[in-house]
């Protein structure tokens, strides 16, 4: 008899069962031989295993999973037997328990997020949850291995907003008798209600599953996320699969964007050949049909506002630095060949390109370092290092009327704008420098306003800045980065702030549907949290909060860590 404390394979103890499904039992158990490490453990039911294909199939699946690492999918640690005998001390034959040890996933179920989101979701999140789960579905597809059973139940979205699939490839099959059966739950291999609402036609049809099961699946997965309802509703399992076999699905309602309702169309096809060719080409059109999206169906939390910056502006950015160097080369004596650009235009420099020592990328600072001109609000901070900015880049003040952009000249004097005192080792009693002179260059031209600056980290003193030179909507925003532009920081949404590339028109700080840091043509609204010392915020997006991954890295949210000196931020006042 496996029990509460039973030990599977002399290495997993049973602490408590968590759930049941058609599938089996799942218990909480903890790993012995890894410090107690908390992992789920599945055994099918007895009826199951007495189908010798099943059984086979589930130790065979499990195996090809076990050595697939995607971040996609819950990790199988293990496949294995158990003598249930051996610890209930009885006679005759010992009878075998097949048990399957996975991945203890630290997050919340889909419905539980929909749930928490008020009921459903905005088009674009819901089309970024659908096609990472489909990101991990076509590795499992790749190999041979069908989910057969998706439902918000076995997709996960983890503290750190990646998304796991679990339970692949361990339901069975849908039995022909269910399509007529009037009672289904609680019984093995059987089809409860949560379960028939995501079934594809060809299983309530009782031929069985495929590939193309999945996308179905997640097709009306993905209805639900966006009406709160799946395509075909009934009060029995017998019910909802007669519909399933007979009725096309409904399409969304027309108040959907074009491109969301003709990519559920596709997903819900009645003919698996009419659906996507495969799970990585539905993911790519789950992420081409959240592209643009009206404003109303963008994630919120950071909140879509309104403000768009024409690619022709920046554009034209482009073309007037060009043009001025190139006039400032003709006008040249002849002994000196070497053009300048006009001060604050095109001036560009990534952090990486300074001297100065660094600490390495990942660590956390336990001693910060601050800028210049944040000379009155660090005073005092353990271990603030005497230099303003780190690798040859200022970084503007936070109460300046006049501040140098991140990618502006550097200090006259050696060591004084690079980064050889940035070393975070300070022992909390140097001096703060003192902010720019009034004659030290402003914002570019065009850019600015009256809270316009860099928004650097505490950790490490870079800003954050671009990918590449280019301040377009899809570009990546990294610690480092070009920053010339500088942010324009705006809090006319309510209490929240938005920073907004280079002046009030420009695109802004936003995220992607995988929690990374990208500009988008439109005001964002951050949460700003002034419980970090000394005057630096927390920006906090979706409960977690912005975070700083090392120079040249891309910035993403995270958990939240009091005190950890790579989600603090000094902003423009």
């Amino acid at each position: 008899m496996v029990e509460r404390g039973t030990v599977l394979g002399g290495r997993y103890a049973l602490v408590a069962e968590t759930g049941r499904d058609r599938a089996g039992v799942l218990w909480l158990a903890e790993d012995r031989e890894a410090a107690g490490l908390r992992v789920v453990v599945r055994l099918p039911h007895p009826e199951l295993l007495g189908d010798a294909t099943y059984a086979a199939g589930l130790r065979r699946e499990a195996g090809v999973l076990g050595a697939l690492d995607h971040p996609n999918l819950a990790r199988v640690h293990a496949v294995g037997e158990h003598e249930a005998a051996e610890e209930s001390g009885e006679d005759g034959p010992s009878p075998r328990v097949v048990y399957l040890v996975t991945e203890l996933v630290d997050g919340r179920r889909w419905d539980e997020v929909r749930r928490d989101d008020g009921g459903t979701l905005p088009a674009e999140r819901a089309l970024g949850l659908v096609a990472e789960a489909l990101d991990g579905i076509a590795a499992a597809h790749e190999r041979g291995i069908a989910h057969r059973g998706l439902t918000p139940s076995n997709l996960m979205l983890r503290a750190d907003g990646r998304v796991a699939v679990t339970d692949v490839g361990v339901a069975p099959a849908v039995p022909r008798a269910d399509r007529a059966a009037p009672a289904m739950t609680g019984h093995p291999g059987r089809v409860d209600l949560a379960t028939a609402r995501y079934l594809a036609p060809e299983q309530a049809e009782g031929r069985g599953s495929m590939p193309a099961s999945d996308l179905y699946a997640l097709g009306a997965v993905c209805h639900e996320l966006l009406t709160g309802a799946t395509p075909f509703t009934g009060s029995t399992p017998a019910e909802v699969m007669a519909r399933l076999a007979a009725e096309p699905a409904p399409p969304l309602p027309t108040t959907f964007p074009e491109p969301v309702r003709a990519f559920l169309a596709t997903a819900l096809a009645r003919r698996p050949e009419d659906r996507f060719p495969n799970a990585a080409a539905m993911a790519a059109a789950a992420r081409e049909a959240a592209v643009g999206l009206p404003r109303r169906h963008r994630q919120p939390g950071p909140v879509a506002r309104r403000r768009r910056m024409s690619l022709a502006m920046v554009a034209a950015l482009a073309i007037v630095a060009i043009t001025a160097a190139l006039v400032v080369y003709a006008a040249a004596p002849s002994g000196e060949p070497e053009a300048t650009a006009p001060e604050g235009v095109g001036a560009s420099a990534t952090a990486a390109d300074g001297g100065g020592e660094r600490e390495p990328d990942g660590e956390r600072s336990e001693l910060p370092s601050s800028t210049a001109s944040d000379a009155e609000e660090t005073t005092g901070l353990p271990g603030t290092p005497s230099s303003s900015a780190t690798d040859g880049e200022q970084s503007p003040g936070d109460g300046d009327d006049e501040r140098e952009p991140g990618g502006g000249e550097q200090s006259e004097e050696p060591g004084e704008g690079g980064g050889g005192a940035a070393s975070g080792g300070g022992n909390g009693e140097d001096e703060p420098t003192s902010p720019p002179d009034d004659g030290e260059p402003g914002p570019p031209s065009d850019c600015g306003g009256d809270r316009w600056g860099q928004i650097t980290s505490v950790a490490d003193g870079l800003p954050i800045g671009l990918a590449d030179e280019n301040a377009e909507p899809g570009s990546a925003l990294v610690m480092g980065g070009h920053s010339t532009y500088g942010w324009l920081r705006t809090d006319s949404y309510q209490d929240l702030d938005a920073f907004l590339v280079c002046d009030a028109d420009g695109p802004a700080l936003a995220l992607d549907t995988s929690s990374r840091a990208i500009l988008l043509p439109a005001e964002v609204g951050w949460e700003l949290d002034d419980s970090a010392p000394s005057g630096a915020h927390y920006l906090r997006a979706f409960d977690q909060c912005l975070t700083n991954n090392g120079a040249g890295q891309q910035l993403t949210l995270g958990t939240c860590v009091p005190g950890d000196a790579r989600q603090m931020w000094r902003l423009p006042a």
